[in-house]
C-alpha cells in the first residue's frame, strides 16, 4: 500500500531551496526497493522530486516519520518518464 508523505522539516526547505532562482518546477519518479522494513517481505517506495538529493532526504524523513531506520543506505533508482512504461517494484518472488 502505498501512502502520501507531506514534505515537512528540512525536505521541504531542500525542495524550495532547490527551486529559487531556477524558474524550473519540473520533478522527477524515483523509486526505492531496498530502503528500511519491518518484516522481510520487501519493501516498495516512489519519491518525487525535483533531484535524487531532495528525494533521498524525502525518503530518509518518511522512514524515519513510520519509525524505520533513516540511516540505513538505500538505492534510488530514476523512472524514465520520456515514454509510457511499466516498472513491477515487487512481485511478491522471493
Amino acid at each position: 500500500m502505498l501512502h502520501d508523505y507531506v514534505l515537512s522539516g528540512r525536505a521541504s526547505a531542500d525542495y524550495v531551496e532547490g527551486r529559487q532562482g531556477r524558474g524550473d518546477e519540473r520533478v522527477k519518479v524515483f523509486t526505492c526497493v531496498d530502503h528500511a522494513y519491518f518484516w522481510p517481505v520487501g519493501v516498495a517506495s516512489i519519491v518525487v522530486a525535483p533531484s535524487e538529493d531532495v528525494a533521498r532526504n524525502i525518503l530518509t524523513s518518511a522512514l524515519g516519520a513510520r519509525g524505520l531506520d533513516e540511516k540505513k543506505p538505500f538505492t534510488l533508482q530514476e523512472v524514465d518518464t520520456k515514454l509510457p512504461h511499466a516498472m513491477i517494484l515487487h512481485d511478491g518472488n522471493y
